[in-house]
């Protein structure tokens, strides 16, 4: 009886080592290939492209953030949006935070991104934010800022 008992209890330490060995592995694996790490602005890279489109609906200008990352690593990215409605405007904000995560092989993430929306040329009724959240900084664009500003210059 002594005997099998000690059996089992090396069975059971072996099967505990063997599980808590794959839970650290899975982790890891997660961490290095799923969450990532946070970004710094030395990074990254933002840029911003301008251009004008028309359609039936009107005349707008499109305004698309492209987001690189310098480090050669992936590029993943948690995104959410937030809509507030006061005093007849809409506020949209849109809250990006870039994460690098190490390349997975034969898979086509690449390092880039972009982010983006159209502004109505004669209604300015919708404020729009691009929020970019890094490890050390963030930075905060206007799009309707930056949208006056173009057809300032044009």
């Amino acid at each position: 009886m002594e005997k099998a008992k000690k059996r089992a209890t090396k069975i059971t330490a072996s099967v505990f080592g063997i599980l808590s060995f794959v839970t650290a592995a899975a982790l890891i694996c997660l961490k290095l290939f799923y969450w990532g790490f946070a970004v710094s602005a030395d990074d990254i890279s933002i840029s911003c492209d301008i251009s004008e489109l028309s359609n039936n609906a009107g005349d707008f200008i499109d305004v698309e953030f492209n987001v690189t990352l310098k480090n050669g690593m992936s590029l993943m990215y948690d995104a959410n949006v937030c809509m507030d409605f006061t005093d007849d405007r809409s506020f949209r904000y849109e809250y990006v935070t870039p994460r690098a995560v190490f390349r997975i092989p034969f898979d086509d993430t690449g390092s880039s991104a972009s982010f983006g929306c159209s502004v109505d040329k004669s209604n300015s009724g919708l404020k729009n934010e691009f929020n970019f959240i890094l490890k050390d900084t963030s930075y905060k664009y206007d799009v309707n800022d930056i949208v006056t500003d173009y057809l300032q210059d044009a």
